[in-house]
């Protein structure tokens, strides 16, 4: 901390320092952070990252229109593939300064159907959440989860009244904010992970109707 003076150099700069990191502490929680996406472009599953130096890579994860979800928080990459019968959990080491896949650590059963639209991951916490569907619409459940697989259901939360499609949904969560793709459409709503919050004004965007998983941290 700098110590005050009389000196109206050093008494300026303490005011600068402290609006500054004001500023700083109150951006939402999804600003400035680390982004990837997986879409589907007609052929294969494409993960695009890019960082926050702006660094960006591609890289195909599916040769076909399989994957449901996608999460990656800093150290292992998880995602959802549907593989004709049953939805599952993909967890692999991943390096993100190249885009490249290592060591694959786990498959887990989610869903014995096509039945999941979007995947989050919080491995430090161990809980993911992710989007579910079905005659009743669309829910956010709430799960304990590990390598060693899931553990008990923490909360199912209805995010819509209507199933969305495989195309054009996606889910991510920093267990504050939540960023959710409806049918093309990216909206950001505070989630304590059993209600919901108020969503973020001017964060709505229509983002298309090929992302298949987005990841934020």
């Amino acid at each position: 901390m700098l110590k005050l003076v009389n000196n109206g150099w050093n008494i300026n700069f303490f005011l600068m320092a402290t609006s500054l990191l004001t500023l700083l502490s109150s951006q939402p929680a999804f600003a400035n952070q680390a982004c990837s996406t997986v879409d589907f472009n007609g052929s294969a599953a494409k993960l695009r990252y890019r960082n926050v130096q702006g660094d960006a890579s591609s890289r195909t994860i599916s040769q076909s229109n399989s994957v449901r979800g996608w999460s990656y928080k800093g150290r292992l990459a998880s995602y959802v593939i549907f593989n004709g019968s049953k939805s599952v959990v993909i967890v692999e080491e991943f390096n993100p300064d190249t885009g490249q896949f290592g060591r694959q650590l786990a498959t887990i059963n989610i869903s014995n159907s096509d039945s999941i639209r979007g995947w989050d991951w919080d491995e430090e916490k161990g809980i993911a959440s992710f989007l579910l569907v079905n005659s009743s619409g669309t829910f956010v459940a709430v799960e304990k989860f590990g390598l060693s697989g899931f553990g008990s259901r923490i909360a199912t939360v209805k995010l819509s009244n209507s199933a969305l499609s495989k195309l054009g949904s996606s889910w991510t969560w920093d267990g504050t904010l939540a960023e959710y793709t409806l049918n093309g459409r990216t909206k950001v709503e505070y989630f304590d992970g059993d209600s919901w919050g108020s969503q973020l004004p001017n964060k709505s965007s229509f983002v298309g109707n090929n992302i298949v998983g987005r990841s934020c941290y």
